[in-house]
Protein backbone atom coordinates (compact mmCIF):
# COMPACT_ATOMS: atom_id res chain seq x y z
CA UNK A 1 0.00 0.00 0.00
CA UNK A 2 2.70 2.55 0.74
CA UNK A 3 4.04 1.69 -2.46
CA UNK A 4 1.46 3.07 -4.52
CA UNK A 5 0.61 5.99 -2.19
CA UNK A 6 4.03 6.70 -2.76
CA UNK A 7 4.25 7.22 -6.51
CA UNK A 8 0.71 9.16 -6.41
CA UNK A 9 2.47 11.27 -4.52
CA UNK A 10 5.19 11.38 -6.19
CA UNK A 11 3.24 12.44 -9.45
CA UNK A 12 1.36 15.25 -7.07
CA UNK A 13 4.95 16.36 -7.18
CA UNK A 14 5.59 16.00 -10.95
CA UNK A 15 3.02 17.71 -11.71
CA UNK A 16 4.12 20.47 -9.60
CA UNK A 17 6.68 20.63 -11.34
CA UNK A 18 5.83 20.65 -14.99
CA UNK A 19 6.64 17.45 -15.56
CA UNK A 20 3.47 15.68 -16.46
CA UNK A 21 4.37 12.89 -18.69
CA UNK A 22 6.30 11.95 -15.90
CA UNK A 23 3.51 12.15 -13.41
CA UNK A 24 1.25 10.21 -15.71
CA UNK A 25 3.47 7.85 -15.69
CA UNK A 26 3.32 7.43 -11.72
CA UNK A 27 -0.24 7.63 -11.64
CA UNK A 28 -0.83 4.77 -14.02
CA UNK A 29 2.04 2.93 -12.43
CA UNK A 30 0.08 2.94 -9.40
CA UNK A 31 -3.17 1.85 -11.02
CA UNK A 32 -1.72 -1.43 -12.21
CA UNK A 33 -0.64 -2.55 -8.37
CA UNK A 34 -4.28 -0.77 -7.78
CA UNK A 35 -6.53 -0.37 -10.14
CA UNK A 36 -9.29 1.11 -7.81
CA UNK A 37 -6.88 3.13 -5.85
CA UNK A 38 -9.11 6.55 -5.64
CA UNK A 39 -6.66 9.39 -5.38
CA UNK A 40 -4.54 7.97 -8.58
CA UNK A 41 -7.85 7.87 -10.47
CA UNK A 42 -8.46 11.85 -8.57
CA UNK A 43 -4.99 12.25 -9.81
CA UNK A 44 -4.92 11.15 -13.43
CA UNK A 45 -8.16 12.51 -13.91
CA UNK A 46 -7.33 15.91 -13.04
CA UNK A 47 -4.35 16.12 -15.54
CA UNK A 48 -6.82 15.06 -18.14
CA UNK A 49 -9.06 17.48 -17.20
CA UNK A 50 -6.05 20.53 -17.52
CA UNK A 51 -5.31 19.12 -20.58
CA UNK A 52 -8.86 19.25 -21.99
CA UNK A 53 -8.99 15.32 -22.51
CA UNK A 54 -12.06 15.38 -21.39
CA UNK A 55 -13.55 11.91 -21.97
CA UNK A 56 -10.45 10.06 -20.21
CA UNK A 57 -10.60 13.04 -16.94
CA UNK A 58 -14.58 11.98 -16.71
CA UNK A 59 -13.18 8.56 -16.62
CA UNK A 60 -11.17 8.34 -14.25
CA UNK A 61 -12.65 11.27 -11.84
CA UNK A 62 -15.86 8.68 -12.43
CA UNK A 63 -13.82 5.71 -11.33
CA UNK A 64 -12.00 7.93 -8.42
CA UNK A 65 -15.79 8.73 -7.55
CA UNK A 66 -17.08 5.54 -7.67
CA UNK A 67 -14.30 3.98 -5.50
CA UNK A 68 -14.72 6.49 -2.76
CA UNK A 69 -18.43 8.54 -2.93
CA UNK A 70 -17.37 10.70 -0.27
CA UNK A 71 -14.65 11.94 -2.03
CA UNK A 72 -15.70 15.83 -2.54
CA UNK A 73 -13.02 16.61 -4.82
CA UNK A 74 -13.70 14.02 -7.14
CA UNK A 75 -17.37 15.15 -7.39
CA UNK A 76 -16.33 18.53 -8.05
CA UNK A 77 -13.90 18.11 -11.04
CA UNK A 78 -16.53 15.16 -12.47
CA UNK A 79 -19.30 17.68 -12.25
CA UNK A 80 -16.68 20.28 -13.91
CA UNK A 81 -16.06 17.70 -16.78
CA UNK A 82 -19.23 16.92 -17.27
CA UNK A 83 -20.28 20.47 -17.49
CA UNK A 84 -17.55 21.34 -20.10
CA UNK A 85 -18.72 18.15 -21.98
CA UNK A 86 -22.13 19.73 -22.46
CA UNK A 87 -23.89 17.13 -20.02
CA UNK A 88 -25.46 19.77 -17.46
CA UNK A 89 -27.54 17.71 -15.51
CA UNK A 90 -25.08 15.18 -14.65
CA UNK A 91 -22.62 18.15 -14.02
CA UNK A 92 -25.45 20.02 -11.83
CA UNK A 93 -26.25 16.41 -9.85
CA UNK A 94 -22.54 15.93 -9.14
CA UNK A 95 -22.02 19.83 -7.86
CA UNK A 96 -24.83 19.44 -5.58
CA UNK A 97 -23.19 16.25 -4.21
CA UNK A 98 -20.39 17.48 -3.49
CA UNK A 99 -21.90 20.56 -2.00
CA UNK A 100 -23.61 18.20 0.27
CA UNK A 101 -20.31 16.49 0.74
CA UNK A 102 -18.54 19.84 2.37
CA UNK A 103 -20.47 22.82 2.19
CA UNK A 104 -17.40 25.47 2.38
CA UNK A 105 -16.17 24.11 -0.62
CA UNK A 106 -15.70 27.06 -2.65
CA UNK A 107 -14.67 25.46 -5.62
CA UNK A 108 -17.95 23.18 -5.29
CA UNK A 109 -19.91 26.07 -5.10
CA UNK A 110 -18.69 28.23 -7.21
CA UNK A 111 -19.19 25.76 -10.11
CA UNK A 112 -22.76 24.91 -8.78
CA UNK A 113 -23.54 28.50 -9.13
CA UNK A 114 -22.07 28.82 -13.18
CA UNK A 115 -23.58 25.48 -13.91
CA UNK A 116 -27.07 26.69 -12.48
CA UNK A 117 -26.55 30.33 -14.18
CA UNK A 118 -26.31 28.90 -17.87
CA UNK A 119 -28.69 26.42 -17.52
CA UNK A 120 -31.45 29.31 -16.86
CA UNK A 121 -31.72 28.38 -12.44
CA UNK A 122 -30.45 32.15 -12.13
CA UNK A 123 -32.13 31.75 -8.19
CA UNK A 124 -29.85 28.99 -7.51
CA UNK A 125 -27.10 30.49 -8.89
CA UNK A 126 -28.03 33.77 -6.66
CA UNK A 127 -28.37 31.39 -3.98
CA UNK A 128 -24.56 29.88 -4.41
CA UNK A 129 -22.70 33.20 -4.80
CA UNK A 130 -24.38 34.11 -1.76
CA UNK A 131 -23.17 31.28 -0.19
CA UNK A 132 -19.77 31.58 -1.40
CA UNK A 133 -19.59 35.58 -0.83
CA UNK A 134 -19.65 33.87 2.97
CA UNK A 135 -17.14 31.41 2.73
CA UNK A 136 -14.63 33.40 0.12
CA UNK A 137 -15.70 37.08 -0.75
CA UNK A 138 -13.00 37.58 -3.85
CA UNK A 139 -13.76 34.75 -5.39
CA UNK A 140 -17.81 35.67 -5.16
CA UNK A 141 -17.18 38.49 -6.54
CA UNK A 142 -15.22 37.13 -9.09
CA UNK A 143 -18.23 35.01 -9.83
CA UNK A 144 -20.59 38.51 -10.03
CA UNK A 145 -18.41 39.55 -12.82
CA UNK A 146 -18.71 36.29 -15.08
CA UNK A 147 -22.39 36.46 -14.72
CA UNK A 148 -22.08 39.96 -15.94
CA UNK A 149 -20.11 39.00 -18.19
CA UNK A 150 -22.32 36.42 -19.37
CA UNK A 151 -24.93 39.01 -20.15
CA UNK A 152 -28.73 39.70 -18.60
CA UNK A 153 -29.66 37.17 -15.74
CA UNK A 154 -31.09 34.19 -17.63
CA UNK A 155 -35.12 33.24 -16.51
CA UNK A 156 -35.11 31.34 -13.44
CA UNK A 157 -36.50 27.70 -13.52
Amino acid sequence: PAHRRARVNLGILLVKKGMIEEARKEYLAALRVAPNLTEAHFSLGNLYLREGKLEDARRHLAEAVQANPEHDGARTNLGVTLGRQGNMKEAIAQLEKAVVLKPDSVEARDNLARAYWVTGRSSEALREQAALKKLNPAMAKRLQTWMDSMGPKPASR
